[in-house]
């Protein structure tokens, strides 16, 4: 589970890049709560943002593209629209890439 969280290598499908986002979701209400202690809020929130990036580099490596594309979320309404339709529901590429083995394959399967 930690490598699925923090690490930046491998691949991952979509069904596990929209299990992420399902996953803190809960978290989301005790955000607003732990804003008083800044240093809780500063350490849940640089997890928090890691996590998202490696899951997304991740999902840019199942695509076949290189991880320098999360500079896509930097763009103003275009970069997030872009990577929800291509992440989001855009399979990855068939077979072994250069990033790894296909997430769906026998030997792909795991966190």
């Amino acid at each position: 589970m930690l490598n699925f969280f923090f690490s930046f290598g491998g691949r991952i499908n979509r069904l596990k890049y929209w299990l992420y986002y399902l996953l803190l979701l809960p978290i989301a209400p005790f955000y607003e709560e732990v804003q008083k202690n800044i240093f809780i809020f500063l350490a849940i929130s640089i997890l928090v943002v890691w996590s998202f990036l490696a899951v997304q580099v991740k999902r840019w490596h199942d695509r076949g593209k290189s991880s320098l594309w999360i500079i896509l979320n930097l763009v103003p309404i275009v970069g997030p629209l872009w990577i929800f339709v291509e992440l989001g529901f855009i399979k990855g590429t068939k077979g072994t890439n250069e990033y790894g083995s296909n997430p769906l394959s026998p030997k792909g399967k795991g966190w």
